[in-house]
């Protein structure tokens, strides 16, 4: 689980630190992270998606070589028509990645450190460019014999390997890998493409468990923003109409299933969910996901497409819920998108017990302030100057029985909310007619 982050010149953010810890220091399993708009609630998390991205630009460098000279003649197609067009892609170094992340102006260094929970122990990884988006350090201090220790250190000018993280055959190889790659790419990134490549039994036997741990951590963490699709239900299956082989119907029932004790629970008018399936051959069917829900007196099934955007996210989200039942850490940018305030705090108040993982998303909805956990609501605050800090309430107060967080957040108590001069849209207008003459 995630424990805290800490990010300096990064994004929005100059000097900022997250803790997701109680009082008793234990790792809360969900949070919710409120602010006004263009607070910065979304650099929060990019800083975890530059943590999933910069583990994976040696593999994308590696795996990309056959698609660059097919990529240079679509990008100068394309800028025929647009000179400024720019095709977003996975990157292969850091350091372009840090350029796309650092604070714009920032003079200092770019920091990020990230704190974390895993198997039981601390974990805390950092990363640090200078100002030409140059990484200057990386380091991860995790458990070495039953107490936290350093694992590694590496700077421009050193490397300090923990003892035991490789064996003595493999520390040979890893040390060129490091010369050749490290700065480029961090070592973190290294040691993933060598787990991707590697046999798997050769890699148990040469790398610490410990390392390995945290490598699958970072893998299995996912981290969802909210310009991004979410994942399906199933692997390999498009919801809610595609094709599949004829062999896999099994999967398309479980998901039916799923989907259908989620839906009729959540709403009073849906009665189950089912697929219809067409065969199109031998081998493949055809499937559409019905809604089979009560319409004026009678049960009607109605095309999954033809549902609200409301019920479209709150069927992609569900997945990402089931992980965090099941262990995972998710994080979900804002999780209410689309969704009725209620409905989504009710939706949450079952769920939440439920969490054996970590949830932690960014929202506006004030509801899910009425939910016990008032010491699970961080809220981003901007000073005058511009500065940003963010922290839970349980910082700012004790909050007792009484206390109606949710009132005490919209009168402005806690910072994190909008303060909207005087508009003046005739003003505005005018401004506009006068443009239009000149």
């Amino acid at each position: 689980m995630i424990k805290g982050i800490s990010l300096q010149n990064f994004m929005s953010f100059d000097d900022i630190d997250l803790d997701l810890t109680d009082k008793g220091g234990r790792c809360m399993n969900h949070a919710f992270i409120y602010g006004e708009n263009g607070s910065g609630k979304t650099n929060l998390i990019d800083s975890l998606m530059f943590l999933e991205k910069s583990t994976m630009t040696l593999l994308n460098e590696k795996n990309g070589g056959d698609e660059d000279e097919t990529l240079r003649k679509l990008l100068s197609i394309l800028k025929e028509d647009n000179p400024d067009f720019k095709l977003k892609s996975n990157p292969r170094d850091v350091g372009s990645l840090a350029s796309e992340y650092r604070m714009i102006g920032a003079d200092g260094n770019m920091a990020m450190r990230f704190s974390f929970e895993i198997d039981g122990h601390d974990a805390t990884y950092r990363l640090e460019f200078d100002d030409r988006n140059v990484i200057q350090s990386e380091s991860l201090d995790y458990i070495i014999s039953k107490k936290k220790g350093n694992l590694f250190r590496i700077t421009r000018d050193e490397v300090r390997l923990q003892k035991n993280l490789v064996s003595v055959n493999y520390r040979r190889e890893l040390n060129e890998l490091l010369d050749r790659y490290w700065g480029k790419h961090t070592f973190i990134a290294i040691l993933a493409h060598e787990s991707n490549t590697k046999n798997e039994e050769f890699f148990s036997s040469e790398i610490s468990s410990n390392i390995r741990s945290f490598l699958q951590y970072l893998v299995s963490m996912v981290v969802i923003k909210k310009d991004e699709r979410c994942l399906p239900l199933g692997r390999n299956t498009k919801l809610p109409v595609g094709r599949k082989p004829s062999s896999e119907i099994a999967e398309l029932d479980r998901i039916q299933g799923v989907l259908s004790k989620f839906f009729s629970r959540l709403y009073s008018d849906i009665k189950s969910v089912h697929f219809l399936k067409e065969n199109i051959n031998d081998d493949t069917i055809r499937y559409e996901l019905y809604f089979d829900k009560r319409i004026a007196g009678k049960i009607r099934s109605i095309p999954a497409e033809a549902e609200s955007s409301g019920t479209k996210r709150l069927m992609s989200i569900l997945p990402f819920l089931l992980m965090c039942a099941d262990g995972m850490t998710v994080v979900i940018d804002e999780i209410d998108t689309e969704v009725h305030d209620l409905l989504m705090s009710q939706l949450m108040s079952q769920c939440i017990p439920d969490i054996t993982g970590q949830l932690l998303a960014t929202t506006h909805n004030t509801s899910l302030m009425t939910y016990k956990d008032a010491p699970n609501i961080f809220i981003i605050s901007i000073d005058r100057k511009g500065f940003k800090q963010i922290a839970s309430i349980q910082a700012t107060e004790s909050p007792n029985v009484k206390t109606n967080v949710q009132k005490r957040y919209l009168e402005g108590y806690y910072s994190g909310v909008p303060f909207v001069a005087d508009i003046g849209l005739r003003d505005i207008l005018e401004t506009s007619k006068m443009k239009e003459s000149e």
